[in-house]
């Protein structure tokens, strides 16, 4: 019940969907943004899924300010592709970083983005894996030339995961005045 949905458009290009965990699941600000962070889930295509898991934990005030959902990696269900939620007002802050010790202020200062996605892969038996043992459909796939992380196949992002980032990113930018080229 604390969750609420509500939806903003910037310039006619990108729904961004209110989705707020509650209050005390975040550190409220107001806080200087001096950078953008991009993660991915390293689960479900889901956002509204992962939203309430953070709720739901015992790690506490753990999260990002948005999430983009994706491409069922296993069905290619897209019901989620490129809906980006905001789950915490950007001034208010939240620990994305996973840093231990006196390094608080670099969670603090940073927006903190999600993308839907395992992240690497596995092949077994002809077959890619994620690292919880979902197969995944080649379709969502993309080979590297050279490993990353030691890693050669990773989940692909979608299109639209990747056409709303961009949106966001330079929305961000320019409301937080933040170089994307530094």
């Amino acid at each position: 019940s604390d969750l609420s949905e509500s939806t903003d458009l910037i310039n006619d290009e990108l729904a961004i969907h209110k989705f707020y965990l509650p209050p005390s699941e975040y550190h409220e600000g107001p806080t200087q943004k001096k950078s953008i962070v991009i993660h991915h889930t390293a689960g479900w295509n889901n956002p509204y899924d992962t939203v309430l898991s953070w709720d739901r934990d015992t790690r506490g005030r753990v999260g990002t300010h948005y999430i983009i959902g994706g491409i069922n990696p296993a069905t290619n269900d897209s019901s989620y592709d490129g809906i980006v939620l905001q789950i915490l007002p950007d001034e208010d802050w939240i620990y994305h970083l996973g840093i231990t010790g006196n390094n608080k202020n670099l969670d603090k200062e940073s927006i903190g983005i999600e993308l839907c996605n395992f992240g690497y892969l596995t092949l077994r038996n002809s077959k890619y894996h994620t690292y919880s043992g979902a197969v995944v459909n080649s379709q969502n796939v993309i080979k590297l030339d050279a490993p990353f992380r030691g890693y050669k196949y990773w989940h692909k992002y979608s299109d639209k995961q990747i056409q709303n980032l961009q949106i966001l990113l330079k929305y961000l930018s320019k409301k937080h005045s933040i170089n994307l080229n530094s």
